[in-house]
Formats: C-alpha cells, structure tokens, sequence
C-alpha cells in the first residue's frame, strides 16, 4: 500500500505545479484590458482556452488528492494525519483556482457583452449612414431607370425606322 501512497505522491507534486503555472498565466491573461480596438474574438478565445486548461489540471489535482488521502486512511491513521497536514494548502489552492476560473468566467461575459455592445453599435452606425445615403442611392436609381427607358425608346424607334424602311421598299415594288 505504502508504494501505491508513494506513486501516488509523484503524480500530485508535478499536478500541483502545472496548477499553479496555469494560475500565473490564467491571471496574466485575465488582467489584458478589454479596451481599444482589441481582438476581442482572440482574448475571449485565450481566456476561455486558459479557464478550460485551469478546470482540467484542478479536477486532475482534486482527484489525486481524493486518492492520496484514500489510500492513506487505507494505511492507517498515522499515514492519514501525515496526508492532511498539508490539507489547508491544499484547500487554499483549491479555493484560489476556484475563484479564478470563476473570474475568468466573469470576465468571458464582460467581453462578450462588449462584442455584442461593438456589433449593435457597428449596425446602428451602418443604419444612419445608409439612411443619409438613402436620397443619393434613389436618384441613382432614377437615373439607371430613366437611362433604361431611353435605351428602350431608342430601339423602339431604330425597330419603328427598320419597319418603314422596310415597308418603304415593299410598297416601291
């Protein structure tokens, strides 16, 4: 049992490592402003990909955790007190990632609030602009119609000189 308590143990020291690495990139890239003409698609794609990967080495360290103290209470008490001595540190590391994914969850909606504010902003803009243009687009149009119609009354009147021409030569025979 005692082997399996030392496997264990080195499966947790390297999990709680990538832990904490993730935490420190997980808070460099929940602290990027979401100001100015950012990616915004790019961060939220970031921060989503850092909460993910933070979730996944948490509920890894978790379940080594459960086992570590498992296997130790297997063992015996003396083993089991040894594997929670260091449970606050545990529970602390725990809580902190906990909050963090939570923040960045937060910070996910703050960004995708800010792209929904830039797309409605974008189309109001593009509404007002195509309503000022709106007069100069249907004196365009007019103008293509009219052109069309004179187009059309010119070869109706080449058709109409064809037909007399060619009901000239008829009647001169």
């Amino acid at each position: 049992m005692s082997a399996d308590l030392g496997a264990i143990k080195r499966k947790l020291g390297p999990r709680k490592r990538h832990v904490n690495l993730n935490i420190q990139a997980a808070k460099e890239v929940k602290q990027r402003p979401i100001e100015g003409d950012l990616d915004l698609e790019q961060l939220l794609d970031d921060i989503r990909e850092k909460r993910d990967q933070l979730q996944q080495h948490l509920t890894v360290y978790k379940s080594l955790r459960t086992q570590l103290e498992e296997t130790a209470q297997s063992i015996g008490k003396r083993e089991y007190d040894k594997v929670k001595e260091d449970y606050d540190d545990y529970a602390d590391l725990t809580l902190e990632v906990e909050q963090l994914i939570v923040g960045l969850s937060s910070r996910m909606e703050m960004i995708k609030d800010r792209m929904e504010f830039k797309l409605r902003r974008g189309s109001v803009k593009v509404n007002i602009e195509l309503e000022e243009k709106m007069p100069e687009i249907e004196r365009q149009k007019a103008e293509i119609e009219h052109r069309e119609l004179q187009i059309e009354a010119e070869r109706l009147n080449l058709e109409k000189e064809k037909l007399k021409k060619k009901l000239e030569i008829e009647t001169a025979k």
